[in-house]
């Protein structure tokens, strides 16, 4: 297997800044440099790729100092990604200083509400889940339990009959069969343009994630044509109802031919990433140019030349990340599928359990070999990763306490 490239940051004087946040950044801030951006950039890792392509700061007290931390920073716009749509008032704060590319806050609180999204979705005549903030009265199939504030599929599980109330921390919704994808969407103009859909991961047992966690993605998807006009119609119909401006996500659940959207996360997503790099044609600059309110290009992927995919394995147990490890190279066993690693933290990094240490990056020309490929790569590295001994993982965790990493944000 080959390696992907890291994109290269150019002359920061010739580029303009712009601030990536969030609980982790890298993604985002690889985009930006491939749009020709000069990338700052605030989240919790400070991982060592990120480092190589931005000029970062870690927010350990994570998200409460966000504000703080960027006062040190360039006077530049703001991009957010994973997790930052779960807090407002740290968006809000930003936006008192320094112009935040994205949906405005009053649109984002609406958007993240799961009730409207499911009204604004039967409204246009389009499918959707039965959602409800109270639990369901012995029901017929099964439901889930869900946090207002998550992201990732963190805290999502099976409700139980016998399950206590739990507030107003939770929502609950059907839970539905069938296949688990993202749309990703271009607002502007009070309208919308379809980018591009991929297949998620969701609790993938060999990256050991969690049940309902996300665990990666590959695409983008060849759509047939009745089923691109329905993710466009979903699309327009959230766009038009939310005033939503920029990149937006929707995840759902299809069902051979029915798309039934589950969630919509106003921002730069995790498949963003995919999509990027499938596209080429610079996502970011056309999210600022959306939100700016300037002409913008039209994506098509109908057909798409190559295919990649992301694959974030979990700690099956507390551990230590070692030395030695950040510029892992795969074997070159199949010359069709190059993999990096990603998202790379710095050495003796504690990570608990079920939490994740780094992703792997995939791209190749068939898509049928990503999957096999990913996870014999996820194996070998597991296999250099676990050798190493617990004894500094015990050692770091009596030091270091609770500065491990923090699940993932899709």
């Amino acid at each position: 297997m080959r390696c992907i490239p890291s994109p290269r940051r150019e002359d920061p004087n010739m580029q303009e800044p712009l601030l990536i946040v969030g609980a982790s950044a890298r993604a985002a801030a690889e985009a930006a440099v491939r749009s020709g951006f000069h990338p700052f950039a605030i989240d919790q890792f400070g991982d060592i790729d990120l480092c190589r392509v931005a000029t970062v700061r870690t927010c350990p007290r994570f998200p409460e100092s966000i504000a703080q931390v960027a006062a040190d920073l360039p006077d530049a716009p703001v991009l957010l990604a994973g997790g930052m749509e779960n807090h407002p008032q740290i968006v809000a704060q930003l936006a008192a200083s320094r112009p935040v590319y994205g949906c405005p806050l009053a649109v984002v609180r609406r958007v993240r509400d799961p009730l409207e999204v499911q009204r604004a979705l039967v409204c246009a005549g389009l499918a959707g889940v039965e959602t409800r903030r109270t639990p369901p009265r012995s029901p017929a199939s099964p439901w889930l339990i869900k946090r207002l504030r998550g992201s990732g599929g963190l805290g999502i599980r099976l409700f139980e009959q016998t399950d206590p109330s739990t507030g107003n921390e939770n929502y609950y919704q059907e839970f539905i069969e069938g296949h688990s994808q993202s749309g990703l969407f271009l607002a502007h103009g009070g309208n919308s343009s379809l980018v591009a859909v991929t297949e998620q991961w969701i609790g993938t047992p060999w990256l050991n994630a969690r049940t309902f966690g996300y665990a990666g993605s590959l695409g983008p998807l060849k759509l047939e044509c009745r089923l691109r006009a329905e993710w466009e119609a979903i699309g327009c119909a959230l766009a038009r109802h939310f005033s939503l401006r920029g990149l937006f996500g929707v995840d759902a659940v299809v069902q051979g031919d029915v798309i039934r959207p589950v969630e919509v996360n106003p921002r730069f997503t995790a498949s963003a990433e995919i999509v990027d790099l499938a596209c080429d044609t610079q996502i970011v600059r056309q999210h600022v140019r959306a939100c700016r309110g300037e002409p913008i290009e039209t994506i098509s992927l109908d057909e798409p030349h190559q295919h990649f995919a992301k694959a974030v394995y979990f700690a099956p147990e507390d551990l230590v990340f070692p030395h030695g490890l950040a510029d892992f190279c795969f074997s070159d066993q199949s010359q069709s599928v190059e993999i990096r690693l990603a998202d790379i933290p710095p050495p003796l990094t504690p990570i608990a359990k079920t939490h994740p240490v780094a992703t792997l990056l995939a791209r190749s020309t068939q898509r049928e070999h990503l999957g096999a490929n990913l996870h014999a790569a996820a194996k070998r590295f597991a296999s250099r990763l676990l050798t190493k001994t617990q004894d500094d993982a015990a050692s770091s965790f009596s030091v270091i306490g609770d500065q491990r990493r923090p699940a993932n944000c899709g």
